[in-house]
């Protein structure tokens, strides 16, 4: 798990969050950004960020157990991308 992928991931376990925008200048950062999106981030890593101080033990309670609609909608959005993408 990289500070990239982490950084991106971690706005997304709140419910309140429908989308991260990430800046990008070329279609290599595309594919990096897309990959890192898609990779599942240990769920360890939140608690342990927060024991070492680095997270506030708020922010490192767990994202809702169902997906939300917009889960989803992010989901299809980034396959749909990824597509146009390639």
């Amino acid at each position: 798990m990289t500070l990239p992928e982490a950084a991106m991931a971690f706005p997304l376990r709140h419910p309140a969050v429908a989308g991260v925008v990430a800046g990008m200048r070329s279609a290599e950062e595309v594919r990096r950004n897309l990959a890192a999106f898609a990779r599942q981030v240990p769920e360890g890593l939140w608690s342990d960020l927060a024991a070492a101080g680095l997270l506030d033990e708020r922010a490192s309670q767990p994202a809702p157990p169902e997906p939300s609609p917009l889960s989803r909608h992010r989901r299809s959005s980034l396959t749909s991308f990824r597509r146009r993408v390639r």
